[in-house]
């Protein structure tokens, strides 16, 4: 998880919107289970992002960089094995859908490196933040454009956990089914566009 939050943290407000998205899937599991004194913890945290979110997107003057990318990973990784330890009630498989999308961003390009024959801890251009980038910045030739542009296009899979999490919480069919149309659905997109030499 901590690894994905830093392979997206390229785009302006990508990685930050991604973690305001699972906070607020947070929130919602602290309501669940009545659980308010967990929940302060997250809105603090997601004071510190919406702080961080109004000077990073769209200007990009400040960036969460290596570092700010795994502190955050870090403490809202922290708060989830906790929370998920003291509330058995709810299914684990809830994390796997708030954490989908930095997930299979880092399984997808370690896989895909090895069937490659390259090396899965080398750096490339075949994250679909980056084929979405240098597509757009092809077309436009305005790489701030495209910067922020990207993290708009892939809205549909930060806002993701928060927009179906409370649909399919308390059901591990759903959630199952949830997960396998966003795996469909970034496999698709990350396959049809090309990326660029």
């Amino acid at each position: 998880f901590a690894n994905g939050c830093n392979f997206i943290d390229g785009m302006n407000g990508l990685t930050a919107f991604f973690m305001l998205g699972s906070l607020l899937s947070c929130f919602f599991l602290t309501y669940i289970v009545n659980d308010y004194e967990s929940g302060k913890l997250l809105i603090l945290y997601g004071l510190a992002l919406t702080g961080f979110i109004s000077i990073n997107y769209p200007w990009g003057k400040i960036f969460l960089g290596d570092s700010g990318s795994f502190l955050f990973a870090l403490l809202i990784g922290i708060w989830v094995i906790n929370f998920f330890g003291n509330n058995s009630t709810i299914s684990s498989w809830n994390v796997v859908l708030m954490f989908f999308y930095p997930t299979i961003e880092v399984l997808y390009s370690f896989v895909r490196k090895l069937c490659q024959g390259k090396s899965p801890f080398k750096a490339d251009r075949e994250h679909l933040h980056l084929k979405i980038f240098d597509t757009l910045k092809i077309r436009d030739s305005n790489p701030k454009l495209a910067n922020n542009l990207t993290t708009i296009y892939l809205s549909f899979f930060w806002l993701s956990p928060s927009l179906f999490l409370p649909l399919v919480y308390d059901s591990n069919v759903l959630l199952f089914v949830t997960l396998t149309m966003l795996t469909i659905s970034y496999l698709t997109i990350t396959i049809k566009i090309p990326a660029t030499r």
